[in-house]
């Protein structure tokens, strides 16, 4: 057993480059990972709505564990800097052009919703019907994990999100349409941020 799990970290570390804990009497700095941050879209399919329906989008946020378990061997008190996920809720048009958006902050368990209307359309809709689409763009990074006193990346996003969109009569509130399947747009960004390494 002891065998399995020195060669388990001897391969985690040649992976990651990063090495053991310096040694005290001959001390050095550790060289921080850069730890990306990437920018992800989920879309839905296209709907088509008329002056008197109302759009609304709604993104649920299940939230993520705080630290990932390696083999059954993590000892990681590391979390995220914040448990919450930014997002930007839009609705496009059938040429990709965004007619409405609204940024939210979502912690775990938390909803947030945005409504679309032809009033909000510019400029105004010359016919009485228009198809759209609705959007949730939001970030996430990879965050380091302390594995047996030694820093790993290692996934912990705090953005695990459910949206739906849903199109209903305005006055009566009646749901004519409910869409809960999105898909993911390629990654569009990935812009690097420092890091700073577990200290042993």
């Amino acid at each position: 057993m002891l065998k399995s799990l020195t060669l388990l970290c001897t391969i985690l570390l040649c992976g990651t480059g990063w090495s053991q804990a310096p040694d005290k009497k001959n001390p050095t700095t550790p060289t921080p990972p850069t730890i990306p941050t990437y920018t992800q879209t989920l879309t839905t399919g296209m709907v088509g709505v008329t002056p008197s329906d109302t759009a609304r989008m709604n993104v649920l946020n299940l939230g993520a564990a705080s630290a990932v378990l390696l083999a059954g061997v993590s000892t990681s008190t590391s979390a995220p800097p914040a448990a919450t996920c930014s997002v930007t809720i839009e609705f496009l048009d059938g040429q990709g052009n965004v007619v409405g958006s609204q940024p939210e902050t979502l912690g775990v368990g938390q909803a947030a919703s945005f409504d679309f209307t032809f009033a909000k359309l510019t400029p105004a809709a010359t016919s009485p019907r228009v198809q759209i689409r609705g959007a949730v763009k939001y970030s996430y990074s990879l965050y380091p994990i302390a594995v047996a006193t030694i820093a790993l990346p290692g996934n912990v996003n705090s953005c695990n999100l459910v949206p739906t969109l849903e199109v209903f009569n305005t006055v009566s509130g009646e749901t004519q349409v409910i869409l809960t399947q999105t898909t993911s747009v390629p990654q569009e960004v990935a812009t690097p941020v420092a890091s700073t390494p577990t200290q042993p």
